[in-house]
């Protein structure tokens, strides 16, 4: 079975780096064809290894067995999500009470401080 790079990459389970290494050391047969937009390299895939992807990848309804898993996990991860968004959510409520709080008490311990006697600046401090 003849594929792209790309689907060859995939159906291996490795980076196009590698098929494209693999091509050039000869561990992969494939050749250059040419296109209006350039040339492309052809993978030459054996024929048991792209059934077998064929196999694995789809069910009976043509969606791939994957797509079900990964919508699985990412339901997962969004009700934990949403859990953490929540925890962190009524976090902040407590901290914003408890600046209000500090805010308060801030104001109450100025009031209770005397007032400044007098000015002198800073230099006068040294010659009394």
């Amino acid at each position: 079975m003849q594929v792209g790079i790309p689907d060859a990459a995939r159906q291996l389970s490795v980076s196009e780096h590698t098929i494209r290494r693999w091509l050039r050391s000869g561990q992969l047969s494939g050749n250059q064809m040419a296109t209006p937009q350039g040339y492309t390299w052809v993978v030459e895939l054996p024929d048991e290894i792209a059934k077998k992807d064929e196999d694995a990848s789809h069910n009976g309804n043509g969606h791939s067995n994957g797509d079900g898993k990964a919508i699985e996990v990412l339901e997962e991860l969004v009700v934990t999500l949403k859990v953490q968004v929540k925890a962190q959510s009524d976090e902040l409520d407590v901290k914003n009470r408890q600046i209000g709080e500090l805010h308060v008490l801030i104001q109450q311990a100025q009031a209770a401080l005397p007032a400044p006697k007098g000015f002198r600046r800073w230099w006068q401090f040294w010659h009394k």
